[in-house]
């Protein structure tokens, strides 16, 4: 987004009006606040670069950039599919594309309440050059519907290829949680990640091979954030009761739990760590990254393939609670 436009920004209020958020429409339908009361105090849940509101900051570095129609690395600067080859643009500073293209783009707003908005990128429409460019197999439509509610918002995305051809793709969420959740000491509070297996990395972009070790292990019973170094994909991800993946980060000087709750067809994690130390990133992804090169060479990697008018949904919840009654 050039810093000559306009930002547009959507205020939300949960229906009591205890919660809110904002969402940064023209660049990527960024929710990149979200507060809710604990404790009697307002808890800010998600980090934001300040002045990330003016549309001038780097699109992936605050608040909750999708990532589409990749996340993650891919290898170089082009994907290969159906026998065709298209162009990427470098975007991680060691030679590689990063993360799609819709999070660095303005959206449309749809629809919008006090609660509730939606918002799409239709490529069409929205970002014609990619079609015209051949930067993509064909046409699609991404819809976002934000909710917010007095425990914490949902995000649902809407998957929908909109063209003549086989749509390729796969997506994640790039939440920014901040640590601590309130006032304490953010080395006291502890990331949980219900995963069984690591992906292998060589130069930060997945081989394909996954690796059984104690990192994992570590994870799934949770790790300090006083320890916690990441830049790294999970999987093997174990459902709760409840038929959902839970990821949860916990605060035991404030008494609260911050709860990542996702479904199918989310089926990978990603944690990161940014370099401020004042977030950790809980990121779940329906694909390995890199997954056209990977499912070429065998691996089911969770690459989605959508035919002409098929489309698929997906759902992350953010819920603040306490720790102990």
């Amino acid at each position: 987004m050039s810093a000559d436009r306009n930002p547009e920004i959507v205020t939300l209020l949960s229906p009591s009006g205890e919660a809110s958020a904002r969402v940064l429409v023209s660049q990527g339908c960024n929710l990149f606040e979200l507060v809710v009361r604990h404790g009697g105090h307002p808890v800010h849940l998600l980090w934001h670069e300040e002045d990330f509101e003016t549309g001038t900051r780097r699109a992936s570095s605050s608040g909750t950039p999708i990532l589409f129609p990749f996340p993650g690395r891919v290898r170089g600067t082009s994907m290969t599919f159906g026998g065709r080859t298209y162009p990427l643009e470098e975007g991680d500073g060691r030679g590689n594309a990063i993360h799609g293209f819709v999070h660095t783009r303005p959206w449309r707003v749809i629809t919008s309440s006090q609660s509730h908005l939606t918002a799409e990128f239709h490529a069409a429409i929205d970002g014609p050059e990619i079609l015209s460019q051949g930067r993509w197999t064909g046409d699609f439509l991404l819809r976002a519907t934000i909710e917010v509610a007095d425990d914490g918002a949902a995000i649902t995305l809407h998957v929908e290829n909109t063209g003549g051809e086989p749509l390729p793709c796969g997506w994640g969420l790039h939440p920014y949680f901040r640590v601590p959740l309130g006032q304490g000491d953010s080395d006291l509070c502890t990331v949980r990640l219900p995963v069984t297996s690591k992906w292998e990395m060589v130069d930060m972009v997945a081989t394909g091979r996954t690796v059984i070790d104690d990192a994992a292990d570590r994870l799934r019973e949770g790790v300090r954030f006083a320890d916690a170094t990441y830049d790294q994909g999970f999987g093997g991800l174990v459902r709760e009761d409840g038929g959902e993946y839970v990821a949860t980060i916990a605060d035991p000087e404030s008494n609260a739990k911050l709860d990542v709750v996702f479904g199918k067809p989310y089926r990978e994690i990603v944690i990161y760590n940014p370099s401020h130390r004042q977030a950790v990133c809980i990121e779940p992804y329906t694909c390995v990254c890199d997954p056209f090169r990977l499912e070429q060479e065998g691996v089911d990697a969770g690459l989605i393939v959508l035919q002409p008018g098929e489309s698929v949904a997906s759902r992350m919840r953010i819920v603040l609670s306490s720790l102990r009654d």
